[in-house]
């Protein structure tokens, strides 16, 4: 016997569809109004809302929604923002996240402090595009791959030159 354990996004039903988009629609707006640091800080926004979700949920919002986690707190992704910056924001990433970037063949091995490798990633594929295919990161770790070892050589380089001069401990 066969049994359906959870709904699939096909089986779906409108309301279901109508509660997402509220839901993120709404997330959009609290982390517009003001800084969240957390997913319990985000899930009790969303109740005194009427918007109640579970850690899984919000994960699902956040990451469809483009949302990244900063070291201070959750930011939203630049919406049709100009070359300058989408500049602003890779070097941005880099400020708060890269730590070294290391060419290996096609790949560039990113290193991150603890955390940072999720972030990361999103900055390098939003926008590295012209040198990126796709990341994979883990925890501190992002491998980038990029279409030819010279784009490789390019991003690290790029990537290096971004990095902060000083940095606090």
């Amino acid at each position: 016997m066969f049994m359906r354990t959870a709904a699939s996004p096909a089986d779906s039903s409108p309301a279901d569809t109508s509660t997402r988009a509220r839901r993120r629609t709404a997330i959009l707006a609290i982390l517009r109004a003001e800084h969240v640091h957390s997913q319990a800080e985000l899930a009790e926004r969303l109740d005194e809302r009427g918007l109640g979700a579970n850690q899984a949920t919000l994960s699902r919002d956040l990451r469809a929604l483009g949302v990244a986690k900063g070291p201070s707190g959750y930011v939203l992704p630049g919406e049709g923002a100009p070359a300058a910056a989408v500049t602003d924001e890779l070097s941005r990433a880099c400020h708060d996240w890269l730590r070294e970037a290391i060419a290996v063949a096609h790949q560039v091995v990113v290193k991150t402090p603890p955390g940072g490798a999720v972030p990361m990633a999103l900055a390098l594929d939003a926008h590295a595009k012209e040198l990126v295919v796709g990341t994979v990161a883990g925890d501190d770790t992002v491998l980038a791959i990029c279409p030819t070892p010279r784009d490789a050589k390019r991003l690290a380089r790029l990537l290096n030159d971004r990095l902060p001069t000083e940095r606090t401990p």
